[in-house]
């Protein structure tokens, strides 16, 4: 509401804000009003006065108490007959596992109180989280203890999928693989993520043994193709980039947000703020400079000592005149015996086109990474084209930051390299209209919810004769299978 003009004064004070019309107008009834606060007669109206509601009151919650337990429920705890080593009740124990994800594992500390999980912690001897958690670790202690968790299998029977005991699951499945095997597991899929444990490795090699025709297929839906497809143009096959952001002076992020949810981000952020510490006046001079170009707000534009924010749609034209920026004013190049990449020479021939970037801040970055080359670093997201990513590596070559601000590792798992080569998850789509697949089985995955839509996977399920779901919670994929079983959580299995 906007302010009233000065009203009368009211024991010496002005009026400059109001409440109501009324109060604006102060006229006689409202001054009348409030001044006498509490109605009259409001005992005869009720006709019960304070001290008698009060006794009825104080009677009804004494009465209320009759025969209502208030102490918790009588449970009987029997000591071990046999104590389990190392299990103290009141002192928890501590366990180093990994926590599978969409990026790789990361390592954990496992806080467990006689034998149940209660609290998780990065470890501080994993060099990708170094005893730091995210979020995603943080919560896996609450995800195991979810209520809305799958406790038991279903079974479709006339429409209707009813809960079943684990017995019958078990006689229809051992019945079902020794069909299987009679045709060598032909017409079988498997629907997996980009889960690459050796366990899990381990166990597909084994499976393909006992059913040779059986088929994987690949679905993640926070898999960085882009990213892989760029890697795979500049360094070659099976290849992925590790960034050292400690070693990094001056760092621009271009649509890209090393901090969050993304590719051993917790220690990204470790990196980043090491040189972001000061403590006297000689630790300016050592810290480090982000730039970050982005069309949403993220924690690295937080973070950022310059942002600034652009369309999507002009990402790749932002890369190129930064490339042009650094090639045709500072001379940088490749060497010419990286064979894999193509010169800058070659990459930005032409200068670009300029409408809607600014220059300003493409001169101010370009001279600043030239000037610090050997600690300049660049980092592009997945959601920008393999081309333009493929540039950018291209850039911190010609920045001198290989082994330095970044590192190319390969993949030398042969499993690894195979299993992330399977099909995808439009291939099987195409399979299923195909009528190619009779038994389809997904491990943990739930493509009807995060499939591409147009793929219209809720019907194409229908096109498998068995369809059986393994995951933790009856999702969007396990309300139309055949059978539904639940997966154990990472934190009560061992391998």
């Amino acid at each position: 509401m906007s302010k009233s003009q000065h009203h009368e004064n009211v024991n010496g004070e002005k009026i400059t804000y109001w409440r109501s019309i009324d109060n604006r107008r102060r006229t006689k009834e409202y001054l009348a009003g409030i001044e006498n606060e509490f109605i009259d007669d409001l005992t005869d109206i009720t006709a019960v006065d304070r001290r008698s509601m009060l006794k009825v009151m104080g009677a009804s919650i004494a009465l209320s108490g009759i025969g209502v337990a208030c102490r918790r429920p009588e449970e009987k705890i029997l000591p071990y007959v046999k104590q389990p080593e190392n299990v103290v009740p009141g002192i928890p124990n501590f366990f180093a596992t990994a926590q599978p994800g969409p990026y790789g594992a990361s390592g954990i500390l496992v806080e467990s109180h006689e034998g149940r999980p209660t609290k998780v912690e990065g470890n501080p001897s994993h060099p990708e989280s170094l005893g730091k958690a995210s979020i995603i670790n943080q919560a896996a202690a609450l995800e195991i203890y979810d209520p809305d968790r799958s406790r038991f299998c279903l079974k479709e029977q006339a429409g209707v999928r009813l809960p079943v005991d684990w017995s019958d699951f078990d006689s229809f499945f051992a019945e079902h693989c020794f069909e299987l095997k009679k045709n060598q597991g032909a017409g079988l899929a498997i629907v997996a993520n980009t889960d690459l444990s050796p366990t899990f490795l381990r166990l597909k090699a084994e499976l393909k043994k006992t059913y040779p025709l059986v088929k994987f297929y690949v679905h993640e839906p926070l898999r960085q193709i882009n990213t892989e497809q760029a890697l795979r143009m500049t360094f070659g096959p099976h290849t992925r980039v590790r960034y050292h952001l400690e070693n990094a002076k001056v760092m621009a992020s271009v649509f890209c947000d090393p901090f969050s949810v993304g590719p051993e981000h917790v220690r990204h952020i470790r990196g980043y703020a090491k040189n972001r510490a000061v403590y006297s006046p000689a630790d300016v001079k050592n810290m480090n400079r982000l730039y970050a170009v982005e069309a949403d707000y993220t924690l690295a534009g937080t973070n950022a000592d310059h942002r600034l924010r652009l369309p999507l749609g002009q990402a790749v034209g932002f890369v190129k005149a930064l490339a042009y920026e650094l090639h045709a004013t500072y001379g940088l190049d490749i060497d010419k015996s990286l064979i894999k990449s193509q010169s800058l020479s070659t990459l930005v021939a032409r200068p670009p086109s300029y409408k809607g970037l600014d220059k300003k801040f493409i001169f101010t970055l370009a001279k600043d990474l030239a000037h610090n080359k050997g600690s300049a670093l660049i980092m592009g997201g997945d959601c920008l084209p393999p081309s333009a990513q493929a540039l950018i590596h291209v850039l911190n070559l010609a920045l001198q930051g290989e082994n330095k601000t970044f590192e190319v590792v390969t993949i030398d798992d042969v499993d690894a390299q195979a299993h992330l080569a399977e099909p995808s998850i439009l291939d099987l789509a195409k399979d299923l209209a195909d009528n190619k697949v009779q038994t389809l089985v997904f491990l943990g995955v739930n493509p009807v919810y995060n499939a591409p839509r147009h793929l219209k996977f809720a019907s194409l399920i229908e096109k498998a004769k068995t369809s059986i779901h393994i995951g933790q919670s009856v999702d969007e994929t396990a309300a139309l299978c055949s059978w539904h079983v639940p997966e154990t959580h990472f934190l009560e299995h061992f391998s």
